[in-house]
């Protein structure tokens, strides 16, 4: 730097306020363009406390009115749900809510629904949904591993099952195995993450393997009663009687 013919000064110039990061550019940018970065990071962080602190009074308030002045809103909240039959105004106050339209007297009394009616009604919409969503997707429930199975899982840089593994325990989590690899490697897998193989050389597999071949049986061919029949003209008769006529082609 001291062969150059100007005079160098160093300069300190924060990384983003540089079109192109160069340490050693000869013109740095002397103010930041957006200088309202610090102040937006405040405001965002200030926003993030405000609304990890329960709500106050005030604010519940507030959200009462906005939620009173919603129609759609409303029309939820008095609309009967599919699955246990009643609205959530009527789980939460016991009754139904008044509406603009008009309504005998005797709707608007407290009326608790049956509790374990309605939970028993919402157990059983929830396990048809999902019976039809495991049917939807080809769910099916995999067999347990045990401790010394050996199985075939795919890393994170392949797309087949290539890599083969050891099971050796049960992982921490649901459904989920920690195996040893041929290079000594301890992965955690998903079930659904390993493929079992049988292992070469066992017992079963020796025991049912054949230890002489089976005779050679030559079986003389027999005609079947069900042939068609050809009779002398050309002409032949089908199973079921009809005849058939050969197609007359290029006919000189």
């Amino acid at each position: 730097m001291r062969l150059m013919r100007f005079n160098q000064v160093a300069e300190y110039a924060p990384g983003k306020t540089l079109v192109v990061a160069d340490a050693l550019s000869r013109s740095p940018q002397r103010e930041t363009e957006h200088s309202g970065d610090s102040h937006t990071d405040v405001e965002c962080y200030v926003a993030a406390v405000v609304s990890s602190v329960p709500a106050s009074p005030q604010k519940m308030d507030s959200i009462r009115a906005e939620t009173a002045a919603d129609e759609q809103l409303q029309e939820v909240i008095r609309s009967p749900h599919s699955s246990t039959g009643v609205s959530p105004a009527e789980l939460l106050m016991g009754r139904q809510i008044r509406i603009t339209l008009p309504t005998l007297a005797k709707n608007l009394q407290p009326k608790w629904p049956g509790r374990q009616r309605v939970q028993a009604r919402d157990t059983i919409e929830k396990e048809k949904q999902t019976y039809y969503d495991n049917k939807r997707h080809g769910v099916r429930q995999l067999t347990p591993l045990q401790h010394g199975d050996h199985v075939l899982t795919e890393l994170y840089n392949q797309k087949t099952w290539t890599t083969p593994a050891v099971v050796t325990s049960e992982s921490t989590t649901q459904r989920s195995y920690i195996i040893e690899t041929e290079k000594g490697a301890l992965l955690r897998r998903n079930r659904r993450h390993l493929q079992v193989v049988p292992v070469s050389g066992s017992p079963e597999q020796e025991n049912a393997k054949p230890h002489n071949d089976p005779p050679d049986i030559q079986v003389s061919p027999k005609h079947s009663s069900h042939s068609p029949r050809v009779d002398t003209d050309g002409l032949f008769h089908t199973r079921s009687g009809q005849l058939v006529k050969p197609v007359q082609r290029l006919e000189f």
